[in-house]
């Protein structure tokens, strides 16, 4: 019986196609001492007596519950900033990162799913990822698949979809679609899992195709800068080994994290047996 541990994902990726971007800075940039997070909640808490139609203090309050870990307190502070307004993407896109850090992966998938209906159609691609990552945890294989299928679509540019779709390839044993997607995920410039594709292939007795060109200081200068700062940190969170989800607790981002998100980086796909 062998195992593969395919860590992949949250990024951050580079070049997903993104044609606005907000930083919500709900979070400390460093996680400050208990009663500093004590003090802010309770000034939230205030705030929201005083306005209890404003949807963006719960927010606030559930990345301070995020910061202090009390992560059932911020998901029930995103349901409320969520009754108060439904139609705010972020809200259902956090919620689900909650849920996948209490490993309530149904939730998840309900909330992602929530935050890809409300996003702009076809322009964001973190949505799907996360989606297709949640569904992956639940072995839910040609959903996950679509999901990734997706973001390749809605950003060509981004070779990373190819690793995950690789990854699942792999996973399910199909050796022909992993070697083919990992080699175009290499075509494309990969770079962040190039190692561990090499590995991949490598095992099927596959070599890895000709590294594509750097490009020269003046192009790499120009147009707008990876962003290493995505929302998926959230996905850092399982790891697996010898068939068996173990919790690995790493700091997933100070923060939430960017919105409208991108691919995450981070995601550990089950290998095949």
């Amino acid at each position: 019986m062998r195992w593969r541990n395919l860590i992949p994902l949250l990024l951050v990726v580079a070049g997903c196609k993104t044609e606005t971007r907000e930083t919500y800075d709900f979070m400390f940039a460093e996680k400050p001492e208990g009663t500093i997070l004590d003090s802010r909640l309770k000034q939230l808490q205030k705030l929201e007596q005083e306005y209890p139609k404003r949807s963006d203090i719960p927010y606030k309050m559930a990345g301070v519950y995020y910061q202090k870990e009390e992560y059932r307190e911020s998901a029930k502070s995103l349901e409320r900033a969520i009754d108060i307004d439904p139609r705010e993407a972020k809200y259902h896109y956090h919620l689900g990162r909650i849920y996948m850090k209490m490993r309530e992966l149904d939730r998840a998938e309900d909330s992602f799913r929530r935050a890809v209906e409300l996003m702009p159609s076809d322009r964001y691609t973190g949505g799907h990822a996360a989606l297709g990552y949640v569904l992956c945890q639940k072995g839910q294989w040609e959903a996950a698949r679509a999901e990734f299928h997706t973001c390749a679509r809605i950003d060509p540019a981004d070779a990373n979809p190819y690793y995950f779709l690789g990854c699942i390839d792999d996973a399910r044993k199909d050796s022909r679609g992993a070697v083919s997607n990992l080699k175009e995920y290499l075509r494309r410039g990969g770079d962040l899992y190039r190692s561990k594709a090499i590995e991949i292939l490598l095992s099927y007795g596959e070599e890895p195709p000709p590294l594509p060109a750097k490009p020269d200081s003046a192009t790499a200068n120009s147009g707008t800068p990876p962003d290493r700062t995505a929302s998926a940190e959230v996905l850092r969170e399982g790891v697996i080994h010898a068939g068996e989800i173990q919790r690995k607790e790493e700091v997933l981002g100070q923060e939430f994290g960017e919105f409208p998100p991108k691919t995450p980086s981070a995601a550990e796909l089950p290998a095949r047996r």
